[in-house]
């Protein structure tokens, strides 16, 4: 089979000018805007999720605010998770901060749980 009977590939290299500009902004000085994955970020997510479902602010992408029990209690256990697995691993300031979260989710919960119930 010769050079000119062989079936052409076509390679998207588009992402390589995607490449060169973030090179060349962060060559400029420009500021990179990303949120730094840190631990004190993901609970401060999952709390505002939790706080979301239960109703106390409003949902980030509908803007309502909705009791979701449920999902509530989910986000509340994965947040008691992490503090059980990371226990002996956290700063001082990490351990703190996920316990006084914990402990107002858990509260809050109580609270409207208690109430759907009519208690």
């Amino acid at each position: 089979m010769t050079e000119k009977d062989r079936p052409h590939k076509k390679v998207d290299e588009s992402w390589k000018a995607q490449v060169n500009q973030e090179r060349s902004r962060e060559e400029g000085g420009e500021v990179s805007r990303e949120i730094p994955a840190t631990f004190e970020f993901l609970i401060t997510s999952l709390g505002m999720e939790a706080l979301a479902a239960l109703g106390e602010i409003p949902h980030p992408v509908t803007q309502k605010q909705e009791l979701q029990l449920p999902q509530a209690k989910h986000l509340i256990d994965l947040l008691t998770m992490l503090q059980e697995k990371t226990r002996g691993h956290l700063t001082e300031e990490e351990s703190k901060a996920l316990e006084e979260l914990c402990y107002t989710l858990k509260l809050k919960y109580v609270e409207k749980a208690g109430r759907q119930a009519g208690i």
